[in-house]
Parts: C-alpha cells; structure tokens; sequence
C-alpha cells in the first residue's frame, strides 16, 4: 500500500512540475497585423512641437498691435473745410476720439459767409467688416457776417454790415467705414447727422450807415437764430498712420 501511495505521489509531482515549465517557458503573444500601427514619417517628437510652439508665440508677438491713430481730413458741413482726428483704439470694437475741424461757406440765406468751428468727442463702434457707426457730442463756434464793403441794394445810398456768434451744442449720429493697411488707416464718414441739442454765448453787431439799420439788424439777428438751430449734415474724408 505504501508503495501505491509513493507511485502516484511521484506521477502527481512530476505532472506539476512539467506544468510549471510549460508555463514559465510560453511564448508572449505577439500582436496581429491589425494591431499594429506604423508610425508616419512626419511625426513630431515633443522636442519638435515645444520649438513649433515657441515659434508660434514669437511671431505673434512680432505682429504690431496699434492703440492710436492720427488722421488728416477734408470734409463738408454747410461748406468745404479741413479736419484733424486723434483715435484710441480701446478694441477692436470700440474707439474713442477726438476731431476738430475748420468750415467755411456761404449759406443759402443773404449772409456772405458762415464760418463754423467744431471739437467733438467721438465714439465709434465697429460692426462686420469696415462698417462702422458713430455718435459725438459736437462742440461748434458758429460766426456769421455779411460784408460792410458790399452794397445792400442799389437803392439803398448807405453800407451795412452784420456779425453773429453763437456756441452751439449738437448731437452727431452717422455712419463709414475705416480701413486699414500696415501702419495706415483711411476712411470715409459717409453721412453725420448734426442735431442742435443746447446754445450759449449768443451774440450779434452791426456797423454801417444805412437809414435802416436796426431793422436789418433785427431781421439778420432772427435768422441767425435760425440757422444756429438747424440740423445740418456732413461727410468727411480722412487719412493718417498709426502707431
């Protein structure tokens, strides 16, 4: 019995030790061809990104960004005159300026000439494209005159003269478009509405030895009025550089 008992004990542990072999000794399964991926050719080691990166980041540096601008303009408002335009660019929606600008003419009434003298504080706001709108609180020194030298009629033997002065305070409103190329900017205000909002320091003379110089007087100091209190329109040209 003992015997019996020690021969299977024998064939039991040489069964477990081959198994323990064949275990240890079996292959890795090797991947099928499905499985493996081919590196491309053109792939980027970490290194090579990291340096595309750093690349990216200074050219964007390089690119100039533009806060100000000044402009150079011509324009019309009850007459041909000259602007001057100062910008911030606060982003790329919004702008801030100033402009100042110089008109004279004559106006469709019997003044000789209307001289107007304007500081507006600008806000511009940029929409799809170049397009733009703007509004402004004008500031305007507005001077008429008609000149004393000049005959009033032929039947009058006399001279006559007038001047009027008048601050008048307008809302602008209107509408362009702005470009830029490199460091220059251009643009057109297409339209601006000017809205008489408030007036002060009104004031009017006359000179001349005309029989009827008060009542011209009066006449010339209701129209002036008049004109003072109209909404008038403008458009402008303008071109400068920023920095």
């Amino acid at each position: 019995m003992s015997q019996k008992l020690a021969a299977l004990l024998m064939i039991f542990g040489g069964s477990t030790l081959a198994l323990a072999q064949t275990t240890e000794t079996a292959p890795e399964a090797q991947p099928t061809p499905a499985e493996v991926q081919p590196t491309p050719a053109d792939a980027q080691t970490p290194a090579e990104v990291e340096a595309e990166i750093e690349s990216d980041i200074a050219n964007a540096e390089d690119v100039p960004t533009f806060q100000y601008a000044v402009e150079l303009g011509a324009g019309f408002r009850k007459g041909p005159g000259a602007e001057l335009r100062f910008s911030w660019y606060r982003d790329e929606e919004q702008t801030y300026g100033l402009k100042i600008g110089q008109y004279t003419g004559k106006d469709i009434s019997h003044f000789d000439e209307l001289a107007l003298t304007t500081v507006s504080l600008q806000s511009r706001f940029s929409l799809e494209g170049s397009f733009f709108l703007e509004g402004a609180l004008d500031l305007t020194q507005i001077k008429a005159t008609i000149d004393e030298g000049q005959a009033v009629s032929t039947a009058d033997s006399g001279t006559y003269g007038f001047e009027g002065n008048v601050s008048q305070v307008f809302l602008q409103m209107g509408f362009g478009n702005q470009w830029q190329s490199g460091s220059w900017t251009y643009g057109v205000d297409w339209v601006d509405l000017y809205i008489p909002f408030t007036g002060s320091s009104f004031s009017t003379s006359s000179s001349g030895d005309i029989l009827d110089r008060e009542q011209r007087e009066r006449r010339n100091k209701r129209d002036f009025k008049t004109e003072a209190w109209d909404i008038n329109y403008g458009i402008s040209l303008h071109a400068g550089m920023m920095f």
